[in-house]
């Protein structure tokens, strides 16, 4: 395979030189031809996207996964997620949907596994109508909309979380998320991501076409961009946009991705610049509908249809789910077409579910010696920009959090009182309230200690980011303490670096 002459060796497309003091020298030219080299069996099969720009590029196909597909919203948001699940199904992978209860049947309809997250969609919606900014409107705040809200949010927060790991009935396979693709809105991935340690992939999308049906609209994803959209905001494929759509479009957005597509779409000069819902007036709404008539207009859209049309936003998206994973981490070190769930303590060694059964089974290694597989890791811990908002921001925390538990002891205390009036002689209840009221009167008590230690610390975290307001890059991410020994190692590393 080599062929050494005065020193040189030609492997490929790299020349390498062996000097007199014995070092290595390595000038790869043609990577393409010393890839084309290398013996196929040590490389992974290729995952191709077919009617793409992406076509000529590779993506080397991790392992088979269990991913999970967190959606909230309508089903205009369902739709994209689940074209995009079937093709990761046709790659290999498990793939659970996790949405509303609406649409059970139109996601088993097509063949993919189905998790309840709670929530109404028509009520998200109209919250979402009704309260457009990050205020609220006072009409919510009358009429209960924002309790309504946070209890919805709530139950989707904590059905996101379920579905990351619990089975959907008594007789279903066991599931455990290997990696998570999510629609902003969903708003527990990054949480459930950061918890488990699993690779997460955000994705903000419009309808798509699925098998059996026929729709215009297909995904967005946040990659470079290219072709018409050059030079605008980082959103790439609009696939499969009629030129009706088009010119529809520019009438008054409603939502603020309306408004996102409909600034675009007049950048490009596709359709008029787009109307806000409370500006719009019937002259300025003729006034776009005729804009969006002229002649210019209408073969600009009509051009870019056409363009977007040849595009596949579905084997786009998975080229682009492959391509930013880390396949190096995620195989089985036995077995690596079989995804890694453990890591033997102390060592870089991870091994899938199959292997560490059939290693434990045959006693060569113990489960003490075993430890769940993160591969990947997330600090989220940045710490406030400031010592004053960070002191501020403390302050708000800490008192929400000891009016959250003063109410809850307040309402358990309240519901003890009533069982005793009413059934002085029945113990049953009674328990439970008054154990309530202790865990509110106890959660209260915790965080008015608390409260200057997080406010001492909200400052110093305050002082260490303040160099970044005037332009530092310099400034080092403060230690990730997730236990006693991570939170010794951060204090030894200050005391001895400072």
């Amino acid at each position: 395979m080599f062929n050494i002459t005065n020193h040189d060796v030609d492997c490929g497309g790299a020349k390498t030189t062996l000097t007199d003091d014995g070092r290595l020298n390595i000038n790869v030219e043609k990577p393409e031809k010393m890839s084309a080299s290398v013996s196929p069996r040590w490389r992974r099969p290729a995952y191709k996207a077919r009617n793409t720009k992406a076509q000529s590029q590779e993506c080397h196909a991790p392992p088979s996964l269990n991913i999970l597909i967190q959606v909230v919203g309508s089903r205009g948001d369902i739709q994209p997620f689940v074209a995009l699940g079937l093709a990761l199904a046709r790659a290999g992978h498990r793939i659970r949907i996790a949405t509303h209860d609406t649409f059970k049947e139109f996601v088993e309809t097509h063949g993919l596994e189905f998790f309840n997250i709670g929530g109404d969609p028509k009520r998200l919606m109209a919250y979402m109508v009704k309260n457009p900014g990050l205020l609220p409107s006072m009409s919510s705040l009358r009429n209960g909309d924002i309790q309504q809200n946070r209890a919805d949010i709530r139950e989707i927060l904590d059905g996101c979380w379920r579905a990351c790991f619990q089975s959907t009935d008594e007789n279903s396979k066991p599931f455990f998320a290997h990696a998570i693709i999510a629609n902003p809105p969903s708003f527990a991935h990054i949480h459930c991501a950061e918890k488990l340690g699993v690779p997460l992939h955000l994705m903000f999308t419009l309808w798509t076409e699925l098998p059996d049906q026929r729709s215009y609209l297909n995904f967005v994803y946040r990659t470079p961009t290219a072709g018409f959209l050059r030079g605008t905001p980082r959103w790439r494929r609009y696939n499969g946009c009629g030129y009706g759509y088009w010119k529809a479009f520019n009438c008054g957005p409603l939502l603020w991705r309306s408004a996102i597509l409909g600034e675009m779409i007049a950048k490009i000069g596709a359709g008029p610049k787009p109307i806000p819902f409370k500006k719009l007036t019937a002259p300025d709404l003729a006034a776009a509908i005729g804009a969006a008539l002229e002649p210019d207009i209408k073969q600009r859209a009509k051009e870019l249809g056409e363009q977007i049309r040849k595009e596949s936003g579905v084997d786009a998206g998975v080229t682009s789910f492959h391509h930013h994973l880390e396949h190096s981490n995620l195989g089985c070190a036995i077995a690596s077409s079989h995804p890694a769930a453990w890591k033997i303590r102390g060592t870089n060694i991870q091994l899938g579910s199959g292997a560490v059964a059939l290693l434990v089974n045959r006693g060569l290694l113990g489960t003490d010696k075993i430890e769940l597989f993160r591969p990947q890791k997330y600090d989220l811990n940045i710490g406030p920009r400031d010592p004053f908002s960070g002191m501020a921001f403390a302050f708000i925390d800490s008192t929400s959090e000891i009016g959250g538990g003063l109410n809850h002891f307040g309402a358990s205390t309240k519901e003890l009182f009533r069982l005793t009036l009413e059934k002085p002689f029945v113990h049953s209840g009674k328990r439970s309230a008054f154990a309530s009221s202790l865990k509110g009167i106890g959660k209260a008590s915790v965080n008015v200690v608390r409260t200057p230690v997080d406010i001492a610390y909200a400052f110093t975290q305050g002082l260490h980011n303040a160099p970044k307001l005037w332009g530092d890059h310099h400034v080092e991410l403060p230690e990730t303490i997730e236990g006693i020994p991570s939170g010794l190692t951060a204090a030894g590393k200050v005391h001895y670096t400072r």
